[in-house]
């Protein structure tokens, strides 16, 4: 029998002394629980860097988008500026040449009257 005590002694998982486990896990939990939090909080932490570093971002993009669009509208309106100018002094020239073409068939009205 006390071989067989021995053997089951063997087999059987050893428990702590009465009292320790209790002590063991209290230590060991609000260790856990500060490790888990400080866990928490650190990610919490690079989370608002991360949103604040996305809004950061956001704004830079909208503000390189606006001086783009500001760029962009700037230089199409000085490219129509030169084709209106372009326009305006080829309608001068037209005036010209219809008005010198008015003018010679004037001239060859007045000389086949004469």
């Amino acid at each position: 029998s006390a071989a067989a005590g021995a053997e089951m002694s063997r087999d059987e998982p050893r428990l702590p002394a009465r009292g320790t486990l209790g002590r063991a896990a209290l230590e060991e939990g609000p260790a856990q629980l500060r490790l888990l939090r400080g866990q928490m909080q650190s990610l919490e932490l690079r989370q608002q860097q991360r949103a604040a570093e996305a809004a950061l971002l956001l704004e830079d993009t909208r503000r390189v988008s606006q001086a783009e669009t500001a760029r962009v509208r700037r230089e199409l309106g000085q490219a129509l500026a030169e084709k209106d100018d372009l326009l305006r002094t080829f309608r001068r020239e037209m005036d010209a040449i219809v008005g010198d073409i008015s003018l010679l068939y004037e001239q060859q009205v007045q000389a086949h009257v004469e």
